[in-house]
């Protein structure tokens, strides 16, 4: 028998971790240190000189689309909206963040 808030609990808490793997990935370990929350994770070393070597490939737009599309549907439409307000964000940001419109790869109904 399954207790239902243990379960939804270890779901949250996965899920949390793949955010923060996902954000590492992309070069944002200096938001996490920010954020106090590198102090409880344990990040390989390998992963770390990944995200670097991410970083100096791509600009920090381009790596925060990446991100939001490794994140799942609901990050993409996110950045979907938000690319619709020129208001809010750089213009390059902006710019970047359409590509989330048309030029996102299909999801899996499934998973989605």
């Amino acid at each position: 028998m399954r207790i239902p808030l243990i379960d939804r609990s270890y779901r949250s808490l996965k899920r949390y971790r793949e955010i923060v793997g996902v954000l590492v990935k992309y070069g944002f370990g200096e938001l996490l240190d920010r954020m106090n929350i590198t102090r409880y994770l344990r990040l390989g070393r390998r992963r770390l000189i990944r995200s670097v070597e991410i970083a100096e490939k791509y600009n920090f737009y381009q790596r925060i689309r990446m991100a939001l599309e490794e994140l799942g549907p609901t990050f993409v439409k996110m950045g979907q909206v938000m690319s619709t307000r020129p208001y809010l964000i750089p213009i390059d940001l902006m710019i970047e963040l359409t590509k989330l419109q048309d030029q996102v790869p299909p999801m899996d109904f499934q998973i989605a």
